[in-house]
């Protein structure tokens, strides 16, 4: 379905993926992060910090599925976090409240006890970020992260996804280019099932 599919991202470097909603999106999400369907076939050649893709643990992408939309924002900060079995309470809200602050959040921190289900859709794509990076993944994969923004939000998003920029490579798939300067971004486009690495051609 997907074919001639070929780009590379940098340590410490942002890639642009412009596409529409579309299966082929999703797909490609699929088998770069997972899960991938047992009939699921990838041919080529795909390197993730210098293994095969397949064989690494991949990019990691923000999760946001009920069972973790029930959860609490401390308890959902800290679900991916490597030390959240050998942390007690009081230590994971302690590294919850520590991280918001330090990343230009900390009024999310006064709903630090509220359901995933009750923050606004800032507040969200921030904390998805956050517990998709606690793994500290060499690559960040981010699916249309400025939806439903205004423009200061968006700006807000902005000055965080540049924070990590200063500690892994993302890859933020969006429908426009829009973002490309502010985060200093190489840009593809995928099209018809097609990679390009200049703007296609409209007839």
């Amino acid at each position: 379905i997907l074919s001639g599919l070929t780009f590379a991202i940098a340590a410490n470097a942002a890639f642009l993926l412009i596409t529409s909603d579309s299966g082929e999106k999703r797909l490609l999400l699929r088998a770069l992060c997972g899960p991938r369907p047992k009939n699921m076939q990838l041919t080529g050649q795909a390197e993730y910090c210098g293994q095969e893709l397949l064989a690494a643990s991949g990019p990691a992408t923000p999760q946001s599925d009920a069972q973790l939309m029930m959860m609490t924002v401390c308890n959902y900060l800290n679900s991916n976090h490597p030390l959240r079995s050998t942390s007690s309470h009081i230590q994971q809200r302690a590294r919850a409240l520590d991280l918001l602050k330090s990343c230009g959040f900390p009024e999310i921190a006064e709903r630090m006890d509220r359901p995933m289900t009750d923050v606004e859709t800032l507040e969200r794509r921030v904390l998805e970020i956050l517990r998709a990076a606690a793994a500290a993944p060499a690559l960040l994969i981010l699916d249309d992260p400025f939806s439903g923004l205004n423009a200061e939000e968006r700006t807000r998003l902005l000055r965080l996804m540049k924070l990590q920029l200063a500690q892994r490579a993302l890859l933020v798939v969006a429908p426009d280019e829009s973002a490309a300067a502010e985060l200093n971004a190489s840009v593809g486009w995928l099209e018809e099932s097609r990679f390009s690495s200049s703007r296609p051609q409209r007839t």
